[in-house]
């Protein structure tokens, strides 16, 4: 009688392959979070050529708390914890977070297209402009 090890073999590789696609799922969804865009479609509640402030680190089911379209310096004092922040301008609009309430002390430079989980707790306004 010839005996196969086929079947212990099988399981072996079956279980190398879980744990594989187990790291590359990991590693894919840790490079999704640090690129900062945002899901495609209308997931965000954005609308085009608007700012917009969402009230925690997600997308609040497409719900933001504050919508900004103008440029220039708008407060956000009382705005506490994590708060995701979504520019989405156009290709020349920028947004900086300022720990003065009249747009000053900014830091926190966001690009066109782009989004940050970021503590709002020192950040008294957010300033819109174009380059």
């Amino acid at each position: 009688m010839i005996r196969s090890s086929s079947p212990r073999r099988a399981g072996r590789l079956l279980a190398t392959a879980g744990i594989t696609i187990i790291a590359i799922a990991g590693v894919s969804g840790a490079a999704q979070a640090a690129g900062h865009e945002p899901p495609s479609g209308e997931l965000t509640g954005c609308p085009d050529g608007a700012v917009c402030l969402y009230p925690d680190d997600s997308w609040n089911w497409g719900s933001p708390s504050h919508v900004f379209y103008e440029q220039g310096t708008h407060r956000v004092s009382y705005q506490y914890d994590e708060h995701r922040i979504f520019n989405n301008q156009d290709d020349l609009g920028y947004v900086e977070l300022c720990a003065g309430t009249d747009g000053t002390d900014c830091d926190n430079l966001i690009a066109p297209g782009e989004y940050t989980d970021i503590n709002l707790t020192d950040v008294e306004s957010i300033r819109l402009f174009s380059y």
